[in-house]
C-alpha cells in the first residue's frame, strides 16, 4: 500500500449564502473551505503507553518522538503531546465529540471501531458525499486519529480515544469578508435563524445526554464577537444557549465546548476586524453562563507564531488558548469516485490511505480537543469537567511572544505542563480539599538507627497514595516514598568502633579523698602518620565527656556527667575487663543509648557492702543521629536499678522509663502524618557478669514497651502494642598470646522491635466533586530479620601503645533479612608519641 500525502485547502469558518428561509433575505450556513502542498511517508511503531516513573519516563517519552506518525505531525512535539503519552495518557476510553461536516470511517485513521457507537454519521434527508467528509474525517484525525505500525504520516492526540460523531451539513467559505447578519443591536430585523438554533438545540443535547465530556466545533459564523450584543445572540439563538449553558448540570460534569477562533484575518485586506474570536467561539464574553466550559482556539505555525489567517484572542483571551493549526498533517478521504486533490492512479486512492496537508483555526481547535481527552484519562476522570479546561489553560506556555494574552490568550497549550503537578505538592487528611492539607515536602515517617529494622518500609512498599498539586490533581506516588531510612552503614560502624580518632581515652582524676572525676579524652593522631606541616597541634586531646561522683554519706553517693550515659555507673562492672577489652563489650541498656549524647544525675544507696540501690534522671540525643544532618530533639527519663554482688559475680536489675518528644524509639513521624506529642517507654533489663580463673562472662537482656502520644493525628491514627528488645553474650581470655593481650568473642542482638501496628489511612484519589477518598490500612511494622553480631576480638597492647583487632560476621544487618551475611576485619595501631 502507498500512502500518498498533499497539500489540502485552509480551513475557514464563517458564514456565507444558503438554503432558503421563511423571508426574502437567504438564511446563512455555518462552512469551512480547504487548499494543498505534498508530503512524503515511513513506517512506524507504537511504544509502549504503560506509567512508569522517572526512571523510564525519558526512554519513553524518546520512544514516542521516534515515531514517523509522531515526529511528522509537528505539532504533537509543539503541544509536547510525549510527555503525556510517557506518562501513560493516550486516550484511552476517552470520547471527544465532532460536529462536522461528515466522517469516512474506512480511513485508517478514522475505523469503524474508533466511531463511538450512537454517532451520526448520515440521517434522513444527509447522506455526505465523499467531499463533504473530508473536514470532519480530517479534524476527526487530528484529535484521535490512531497510532499505527504502518505507513502513517501521522496520528491522533488522543490515539486511543473514540470520536462521537455527528454529521452537520455545511456551507463553502465565501471570497468577500461578510459578517453574519444578526439584526439590530436588539436582534430585531436578522434573518429567520430559528431552524438552526433548534437543530443545534438538539445536536448538542445528544451530546449532553450522552455525557460526552468534550465537543469539538470547527465551525460557525464569521463575524468578529466584539460586533455583537448580547441581545443579537439570545434573540437569535436562544434554545443553542441555553443547551450549551447547561443550566442544571454541575459544573463537573458539564460538557465543554472547544470552538476554533475562527480564520478572519484572512480577510484583513479587505478591513476584516479579526482582533477577537468569531460569533460562537466568542460567546463567553458576552454570555457569562458560557464561562468555565467554553473555549476558543486560535491557530499557530510551524515555528509558533499567530497564523496570518487566524483570529486573535482579544475580549476573549480568559477563554482563548493557541494550538497547532497551519501545515498540519490530517487524513483526506477518498473514493473511487471522488479522487478529490489526488489522480485515480495515486495507490492511496483505491484503499481511501490518502493524507494531506492543511491549516486553519478548525485544525488548532481537535489538538486542544484530544489534549483534553488526555487529561481526563490521565487522572483517572478525577477531575471535575470545569478543572480540566481551567488546567490546560492555566498551565499554557506564557512565556516570550505568549505573554501578549491579546493574540495568544492564556498562551500556548503544553500538555507537559498540564500532565505534571502545578506548584508545590500537598497530601490532604480529610475529605475535603479545602482544608487539612500539608506539605508533601514536609510530611514524612523517619528512622534513625536500626530499632524497626526493615519493617515500616516493608509495610508501606506495596502501597500507594496520592498527593495534590495546587489546582488540586491528583498525582500518584509511592507510600515508601515519604519514608526516610537512616541507618547506619557496616563501614560507619566499623569506623566508629575501630577509628584511632573515634577513641575515648578516660583518665581518673580524685579531686577529693570522697570526689573522683572523670575526663573521656578523644586524642587525635594516634597512629597517623603526617610528614607535612600542621596549623594544629599534634596528640590535640579534645574533651568528650566528663563525669563526677562523690560521696553523699557513708552509705550513699551521688553521680551525675555530660557527654556520655549513666551506664558509667549503672550496670556491672569490672576493671580488669575494662582495661583489656573496653567497657561498651558489658552491653549497657540500649535504652540508655537512645539518649547517652547529654547529661544525667543520679544517687545510690548502698543496701550492704554487696547490693545497693541506684535513681538516675537522664536527658540526651541519639548518638546514632551525629552521622545525619537532621537536628534531634532531647529524650529524657528515669531509671531505678538494683546491683547485687558475689565472690566472682555480679548481677544488675534495671527498670525505667524513657520519654522521647516528637518521636518512638529513634523513629518519627510530621506534617501529613501527624503530629506526636511524646512516647513513653517502659524497660527493664538484666546484666550479668562472672569471673572464673582464666576468663570472664557476660551477658544482658533487656525489654521494652512503647506507647505513643499523639498531639494531632493525621493520616497515621494509631502506633501502638510497640514491644523491643536486645540481648547479648560474651566470652573473654584473660591472657592471649602473651601476659598482657586477650580474646574475647560475642554474640549481640542489637535493640529489635518485637511487635508493633500501625494504622493508617492514606489519600488515593478523590471524585470529580473534589471529594477525598482514602483506604485504610492496618499494618505490622516489625523487622523481616534478626541481626546478630558475632565478634572476635583481640586487644595487645604494648608500652607506646595497642594494636585492636576485631573479625566480625553480621547476620541480618539492621534487622534485614534479605541483606547478604557481611564479614568484616578491622585492625587499627595506636601509638602514643607524646606522653
Amino acid at each position: 500500500m502507498r500512502d500518498c500525502i498533499i497539500a489540502l485547502s485552509l480551513l475557514l469558518v464563517f458564514s456565507c449564502g444558503g438554503g432558503g428561509g421563511g423571508t426574502s433575505t437567504p438564511t446563512p450556513t455555518p462552512t469551512t473551505t480547504t487548499t494543498t502542498t505534498t508530503t512524503t511517508t515511513t513506517t512506524s511503531t507504537n511504544p509502549n503507553t504503560q506509567t512508569c516513573d522517572e526512571a523510564c519516563f525519558e526512554a519513553n517519552k524518546a520512544e514516542f518522538e521516534a515515531l514517523y506518525e509522531y515526529s511528522s505531525q509537528y505539532g504533537l512535539g509543539m503541544s509536547k503531546s510525549s510527555y503525556a503519552y510517557a506518562r501513560g495518557a493516550t486516550g484511552s476510553g476517552m470520547i471527544v465529540g465532532v460536529v462536522d461536516s461528515g466522517l469516512d470511517n474506512s480511513h485508517p485513521e478514522i475505523t469503524p471501531l474508533k466511531v463511538q457507537s450512537g454517532s451520526y454519521l448520515n440521517y434522513s434527508d444527509y447522506t455526505p458525499t465523499t467531499a463533504q467528509k473530508r473536514h470532519g474525517t480530517a479534524v476527526a484525525s487530528i484529535a484521535v486519529g490512531n497510532s499505527s505500525e504502518d505507513s502513517s504520516p501521522m496520528h491522533g492526540v488522543a490515539f486511543d480515544a473514540k470520536v462521537f460523531f455527528i454529521a452537520v451539513q455545511l456551507g463553502t467559505a465565501p471570497e468577500e469578508y461578510d459578517p453574519v447578519d444578526l439584526g439590530d443591536s436588539s436582534g430585531d430585523g436578522a434573518p429567520d435563524y430559528s431552524g438552526i438554533d433548534s437543530f443545534y438545540n438538539q445536536v448538542f443535547e445528544v451530546f449532553i445526554n450522552n455525557q460526552v465530556d468534550v465537543v469539538n466545533n470547527s465551525f460557525g459564523f464569521t463575524g468578529t464577537i466584539n460586533e455583537y450584543t448580547e441581545a443579537q445572540l439570545r434573540t437569535n439563538f436562544p434554545n443553542t444557549i441555553a443547551r450549551i449553558s447547561q443550566a442544571n448540570v454541575p459544573d463537573e460534569d458539564k460538557t465543554l465546548f472547544v470552538w476554533a477562533a475562527g480564520n478572519t484575518g484572512q480577510y484583513a485586506d479587505q478591513g476584516a476586524d479579526y482582533s477577537s474570536p468569531d460569533v460562537f467561539p466568542g460567546m463567553a464574553y458576552v454570555l457569562p453562563e458560557l464561562l468555565g466550559h467554553s473555549l476558543a482556539v486560535v491557530s499557530v505555525d510551524e515555528s509558533g507564531v499567530i497564523s496570518d489567517f487566524s483570529s486573535r484572542c482579544g475580549v476573549a483571551k480568559d477563554f482563548c488558548i493557541a494550538a497547532p493549526g497551519e501545515g498540519i498533517v490530517v487524513a483526506y478521504a477518498t473514493s473511487m469516485d471522488d479522487y478529490g486533490i489526488f489522480d485515480a492512479t495515486d495507490g492511496c486512492v483505491s484503499d481511501n490511505s490518502c493524507y494531506a496537508v492543511g491549516g486553519g483555526t478548525s485544525y488548532s481547535a481537535p489538538f486542544v480537543s484530544g489534549g483534553l481527552a488526555l487529561l481526563a484519562q490521565h487522572f483517572n476522570n478525577q477531575l471535575g469537567n470545569t478543572e480540566i479546561l481551567q488546567r490546560i489553560l492555566t498551565t499554557a506556555d506564557k512565556s516570550g511572544i505568549y505573554e501578549d494574552e491579546s493574540i495568544y490568550g492564556q498562551g500556548l497549550m503544553d500538555l507537559d505542563a498540564a500532565s505534571r503537578p502545578v506548584g508545590s505538592t500537598m497530601i490532604a487528611t480529610s475529605l475535603s480539599l479545602e482544608n487539612n492539607l500539608y506539605s508533601a515536602f514536609s510530611s514524612s515517617m523517619s528512622q534513625v538507627g536500626s530499632v524497626a529494622g526493615d519493617g515500616i518500609i516493608n509495610a508501606i512498599s506495596n502501597k500507594r497514595f496520592v498527593v495534590f498539586d495546587q489546582l488540586g490533581a491528583p498525582f500518584d506516588k509511592p507510600l515508601s516514598s515519604t519514608f526516610a531510612k537512616n541507618l547506619p552503614s557496616l563501614a560507619w560502624l566499623s569506623q566508629s568502633q575501630s577509628n584511632a580518632s573515634q577513641r575515648i581515652r578516660e583518665i581518673d582524676t580524685n579531686l577529693t579523698r570522697t570526689t573522683t572525676l572523670i575526663l573521656g579524652l578523644a586524642s587525635n593522631n594516634y597512629g597517623e602518620h603526617d610528614y607535612s606541616q600542621s596549623l594544629w597541634a599534634k596528640n590535640d586531646k579534645k574533651l568528650r565527656y566528663l563525669a563526677i561522683n562523690g560521696k553523699l554519706s557513708d552509705t550513699s553517693n551521688y553521680f551525675m556527667g555530660n557527654g556520655v550515659s549513666p551506664s558509667l555507673y549503672l550496670g556491672v562492672n569490672n576493671k580488669g575487663l575494662d582495661n583489656k577489652m573496653g567497657r561498651s563489650l558489658l552491653n549497657p541498656s540500649p535504652f540508655l543509648e537512645l539518649s547517652s549524647r547529654g547529661s544525667f544525675i543520679g544517687a545510690d544507696v548502698r543496701v550492704n557492702s554487696n547490693s545497693a540501690f541506684s535513681a538516675v534522671a537522664f536527658k540526651g540525643k541519639n548518638p546514632e543521629g551525629e552521622y545525619l544532618l537532621i537536628e534531634q530533639p532531647e529524650s529524657s527519663g528515669l531509671l531505678m536499678e538494683y546491683k547485687k554482688s558475689f565472690l566472682n559475680a555480679q548481677f544488675s536489675l534495671q527498670t525505667g522509663l524513657l520519654s522521647e518528644p516528637k518521636g518512638f524509639l529513634g523513629s518519627s513521624v510530621g506534617g501529613a502524618f501527624g503530629s506526636i506529642d511524646s512516647s513513653d517507654t517502659l524497660f527493664s533489663g538484666l546484666q550479668i557478669f562472672h569471673e572464673s580463673d582464666n576468663f570472664y562472662t557476660t551477658g544482658s537482656l533487656f525489654y521494652g514497651k512503647t506507647d505513643t502520644n499523639f498531639k494531632e493525628r493525621g493520616l497515621i491514627s494509631s502506633l501502638d502494642n510497640f514491644k523491643s528488645s536486645s540481648f547479648s553474650a560474651g566470652i573473654f581470655l584473660k591472657k592471649g598470646f602473651g601476659e598482657f593481650d586477650s580474646f574475647g568473642f560475642q554474640v549481640e542482638q542489637p535493640l529489635r522491635l518485637e511487635e508493633g501496628r500501625m494504622d493508617l489511612s492514606v489519600p488515593v484519589g478523590r471524585t470529580k466533586y473534589r471529594k477525598v477518598l482514602f483506604q485504610d490500612y492496618s499494618i505490622d511494622i516489625t523487622p523481616s530479620g534478626r541481626e546478630l553480631d558475632f565478634k572476635l576480638i583481640h586487644n595487645w597492647p604494648f608500652s607506646s601503645g595497642i594494636i585492636s583487632s576485631r573479625i566480625g560476621f553480621v547476620k541480618d544487618s539492621n534487622h534485614f533479612s534479605n541483606q547478604e551475611d557481611q564479614f568484616y576485619f578491622s585492625t587499627n595501631i595506636e601509638f602514643r608519641l607524646l606522653k
